[in-house]
């Protein structure tokens, strides 16, 4: 694992669970929510039936940051869904040995997250331009009269 974090240049973090600057779960919760929002029926107890279903069509779908589905940043290639064995898709031809297809592997994985980081980067520019648009910088002048919120802290209790 530290040779695949070498090769793309991914540096680790160690952080608490529930940091919310490192953890995307709950993003991820509620896209899946919304996608099961979609394809229940009306009583809501069969979405255990089809989870699979909307994490099959999650995975497959290319993303509006990164330009790749995730199966294919994942597994370095798409899957198969059951239409492309129906009609027949055309194949990829083998690797005529271990060695080729390790290289193939690499090279489409390497520039495939070169362009990741290359769209991820465009996407967090346009955001930020985006945020700073409704942004209104406050200025103080010296010796001016401001508000400060300073919350009382209660013993054995939590902040949050």
């Amino acid at each position: 694992m530290a040779e695949v974090c070498k090769l793309f240049e991914i540096e680790k973090l160690r952080t608490t669970p529930y940091k919310s600057s490192t953890n995307q779960v709950k993003r991820f919760h509620k896209t899946i929510n919304s996608i099961l929002a979609k394809t229940v029926a009306d009583h809501h107890k069969d979405w255990d039936v089809r989870l699979p279903y909307a994490m099959a069509a999650y995975r497959a779908t290319r993303h509006e940051t990164t330009f790749y589905s995730p199966n294919f940043l994942v597994l370095h290639r798409e899957v198969r869904v059951p239409v492309d064995l129906m009609y027949k898709r055309p194949q990829e031809k083998p690797a005529e040995d271990y060695d080729d297809f390790v290289g193939k592997v690499r090279d489409r994985t390497t520039t495939a997250y070169a362009k990741v980081r290359q769209q991820l980067g465009r996407n967090a520019e346009r955001n930020k331009r985006y945020y700073n648009i409704g942004l209104k910088p406050k200025r103080f002048a010296l010796g001016q009269w401001v508000l400060y919120f300073n919350p009382k802290k209660l013993r054995k209790k939590q902040m949050k």
